[in-house]
């Protein structure tokens, strides 16, 4: 069986001023990295160098600020999850 905790990475440019709220996240974890730009999280001002953890049931919208904002999205698995699956056992050439 073939598995990984990582679900997805993506780029994504928000243009200034807009929201942005990912769906189908259920299920996955995130670790947001804010690479450039400004947002607003909620009731909290992100800029680069910032980095945003969301567990599974945490819903996120970023509005972006007036220059937009740049991010790195990261998508694991939850830990139970990840428990769950057949232990990896990597082959070294």
């Amino acid at each position: 069986m073939l598995h990984s905790e990582c679900e997805a990475v993506d780029h994504v440019l928000v243009p200034a001023n807009t929201e942005f709220e990912p769906s189908g996240t259920e299920g996955t974890e995130s670790a947001w990295f804010v690479l450039g730009g400004s947002a607003e999280l909620g009731t909290e001002q992100v800029s680069a160098g910032h980095v945003i953890l969301s567990p599974a049931s945490a819903r996120t919208r970023f509005v972006a600020g007036p220059d937009g904002v740049e991010l790195l999205w990261i998508a694991v698995l939850p830990d139970e999850v990840s428990r769950a699956l057949p232990a990896r056992k990597p082959v070294v050439s």
